[in-house]
């Protein structure tokens, strides 16, 4: 991100007519208004993280989609910068990670 807030890495914006993203699988929505938020595919229908439906009879669809970043932290990784700040520990108990 830069000094003036906005992001400076390249989306890779996937044309909602030719591709879909798994059902529930939350991306980012670029929509016909100009407006970019997160939401997900429910079968046929496009949904607001909020479950609201996209296409409320407004004309308003989703023109394009992308998948989310990674978080820039591993916080499954003691040994994370993250982890550090923190002070988290990760404790393995019978393969599943406890914070």
């Amino acid at each position: 991100m830069s000094a003036n807030g906005k992001v400076t890495g390249k989306i890779e914006w996937v044309d909602a007519a030719r591709e879909l993203p798994d059902d529930e699988m939350t991306v980012l929505m670029a929509l016909s208004d100009g407006e970019i938020c997160p939401g997900f595919r429910d079968g046929n229908d496009w949904r607001y993280v909020s479950a609201d439906l996209v296409d409320q009879g407004d004309g308003v669809t989703v023109t394009h989609w992308a998948a989310l970043p990674e978080h820039p932290f591993q916080f499954n990784d003691p040994s994370s910068e993250m982890a550090r700040q923190r002070g988290v520990h990760l404790h393995l108990k019978r393969n599943r990670a406890i914070l």
